[in-house]
C-alpha cells in the first residue's frame, strides 16, 4: 500500500490528485499533457512512427464480489512490430468500489509487425488507486495481456484482449481505436 487516509500525512498524500473527489479532471489533463509527450517533434516525416488512440471498455476482477466496468483511453507509438505507450482506466464496481490506473504500456506483434496487426503480448506497469467505501488506497499495478488487433482499412481497428496481474485479478475489454 501507497498511501492511506488513515496514514500520517506526508509528502506523497500531498501531491496525489484524489479523482474520487471530482478532481479527475486534473488527472485527465496530466495524462493528456503525457501523451502529447509522446508524438515526435518529427510527425511530418514519412518515417515516423504510427500514433494510435484507442477508447477502450473493460470488465476487470478488482474484489471477489463482482466485476468492476469500465472504460478508458490508450495511446502509443508504433515501431517495426512493438508499440509503446500509456493507458487509463477508470471501472467503478458499485458506488463504494472505484478504481483508476494510469500504466506504462509496452506491446509486442507476433504477425505482420510492420502493420501492426494481429497477435499482441502487452506488458503494462503503473499505479492503481482504489476508493473503498471510505478509505482511498494506492497500489502498484502491473500485468500482462493477450489480445488480436483487427484491422478496418488502413486507419481503424478492434482489439479484443485479455489481461491478468495484479491488484486485480482478471480482465476481459476491448477497444476500437485509429492509427495517425
Amino acid at each position: 500500500m501507497l498511501f492511506s487516509n488513515n496514514s500520517r500525512p506526508g509528502l506523497a498524500q500531498a501531491i496525489i490528485i484524489d479523482p474520487f473527489s471530482g478532481k479527475l479532471y486534473r488527472v485527465c489533463l496530466l495524462f493528456v499533457f503525457l501523451v502529447l509527450l509522446l508524438f515526435p517533434a518529427y510527425a511530418k516525416e514519412k518515417n515516423r512512427p504510427d500514433i494510435f488512440v484507442a477508447p477502450l471498455l473493460e470488465g476487470i476482477g478488482y474484489s471477489g464480489e463482482g466485476l468492476a466496468f469500465g472504460g478508458g483511453l490508450a495511446v502509443g507509438a508504433e515501431n517495426s512490430g512493438y508499440s509503446l505507450g500509456l493507458r487509463l482506466l477508470y471501472a467503478t464496481e458499485s458506488d463504494s468500489v472505484k478504481t483508476m490506473e494510469l500504466n506504462a504500456l509496452i506491446r509486442f506483434y507476433f504477425f505482420n509487425r510492420d502493420q501492426h496487426n494481429g497477435l499482441f503480448l502487452q506488458i503494462n506497469g503503473g499505479s492503481a488507486l482504489s476508493s473503498l467505501d471510505e478509505d482511498k488506497v494506492g497500489s502498484v499495478s502491473a500485468g500482462i495481456s493477450v489480445g488480436w488487433r483487427i484491422p478496418f482499412g488502413e486507419l481503424f481497428f478492434v482489439e479484443p484482449a485479455v489481461r491478468v496481474g495484479y491488484p486485480y485479478m482478471a480482465g476481459v475489454g476491448v477497444a476500437g481505436g485509429i492509427r495517425f
